[in-house]
Formats: structure tokens, C-alpha cells, sequence
């Protein structure tokens, strides 16, 4: 049990191979019992699958980030993109962490993707 959302108790807990789904309790909430309480909540399943396989939300579509192109890319991942991975990380670098297997690519790309999916929800 972890307890560091706002004092919220989260029980942590996943199967082989399946996305981490925590359960939060807020106490007048509980993520079992009903749906989330806000419009903008994000399920982190299909951009966190998507970054793990090595692809990212351009706008209008996925993409992958091991084509040859990206590795010697020197813009963002998107362009006017205020993600955190978009301010911090350029595409270059990102595809060279991906060629090298490093996990830090799939939590960059899963940044973008989780920003970009709460800006389809909240329209």
C-alpha cells in the first residue's frame, strides 16, 4: 500500500504482463466500487502499451520511433508539444535510447502519449 496521493491509500498489485492498475481509495471515492469521479481522468493503458512498443501520438496518428529518420531528427517529438518529454528530450535523442534499449525512452514516449490523450479527452 502506498500512500503518497493526497493522502489517498493505493494498493499496489499487477499480473505477468498486464499494465500496473493501482487501486485508489480517496474515502469518498473508491476506483473499484464506480467509474472515476473527473472527466479528465486518464487510463494509462493504451498510451503506456504504446510507448513500450516504441510509438507515439504525432497528432493525427502513431508512430514509430525507430525509424531512421527520427535518429537524426533534432525537433520534438511534436512541434508546439508542452509535454514535459517535449521540453526536456528531442526526438534524436529519444530514438537513440530506444536503438539502445534503455527503458527511459519508453517513459519519455509514455509522458507524450499520456499528455497527448488528456488533450483528446479535455477537447
Amino acid at each position: 500500500t502506498y500512500s503518497g496521493l493526497a493522502g489517498a491509500a493505493v494498493e499496489l498489485g499487477a499480473t505477468a504482463g498486464a499494465d500496473l492498475l493501482p487501486r485508489v481509495s480517496l474515502g469518498w471515492w473508491d476506483s473499484e466500487l464506480e467509474a472515476p469521479p473527473a472527466a479528465d481522468w486518464v487510463v494509462s493503458a493504451v498510451p503506456a502499451a504504446a510507448a513500450r512498443a516504441g510509438r507515439y501520438w504525432r497528432g493525427t496518428a502513431w508512430a514509430e520511433i525507430a525509424t531512421e529518420q527520427d535518429r537524426v531528427a533534432a525537433g520534438r517529438l511534436v512541434e508546439g508539444c508542452g509535454c514535459r518529454t517535449c521540453e526536456i528530450a528531442r526526438i534524436g535523442y529519444i530514438a537513440h535510447l530506444w536503438q539502445q534499449r534503455e527503458i527511459t525512452a519508453a517513459h519519455l514516449l509514455g509522458w507524450h502519449n499520456l499528455h497527448q490523450a488528456r488533450l483528446l479527452v479535455e477537447g
